[in-house]
């Protein structure tokens, strides 16, 4: 087995160059004396700094966990309103023929426009929906058709 040696106690002094042991004296050469006024002024500071930190961690910490359950209290709010309040009909419209504005068209779309129009009540322009200028029974059978229409799962598009 090999021995672990370091190769610079083989080398007597003079075999290194001149420049290079100079130079590697000089790194490590004793440190310049530091009077103590100046030792002592420098570590006064440091302690100050320090005590300075210290004072404020708790105040950070504290507001960091305020601004994480107000967050959290925010959000939470934010998506029980939404999820207990459907948005207005004027916000929801997501597909032509949405009259209750549920977000989607299904068959109460077109019973709920056939009854406004039966009742008489007044028609938003935007249930026109096959664009020919009037709301009408067209309307309604155009929802209806749509709101049971059969989607071909294999791609086919529609039956």
């Amino acid at each position: 087995m090999h021995e672990d040696r370091s190769d610079s106690e083989d080398l007597p002094d003079d075999a290194l160059p001149t420049r290079l042991r100079d130079d590697l004296l000089r790194l490590h050469a004793p440190a310049v004396p530091v009077p103590p006024r100046i030792d002592a002024a420098i570590l006064s500071r440091a302690k100050a700094d320090y005590a300075r930190r210290l004072r404020w961690r708790p105040v950070v910490r504290w507001t960091a966990v305020a601004a994480s359950i107000a967050a959290i209290v925010a959000i939470t709010f934010t998506l029980r309103f939404m999820l207990h309040h459907p948005p207005s009909p004027q916000l929801a419209r997501f597909a032509p023929g949405d009259v209750d504005g549920n977000g989607r068209v299904d068959i109460l779309d077109a019973y709920l426009l056939a009854k406004r129009m039966a009742a008489g009540a007044k028609t938003d322009p935007a249930w026109d929906v096959n664009g020919d200028g009037v709301v009408n029974q067209k309307d309604v059978e155009w929802i209806a058709n749509r709101a049971v229409r059969i989607v071909d799962e294999s791609g086919g598009g529609t039956k």
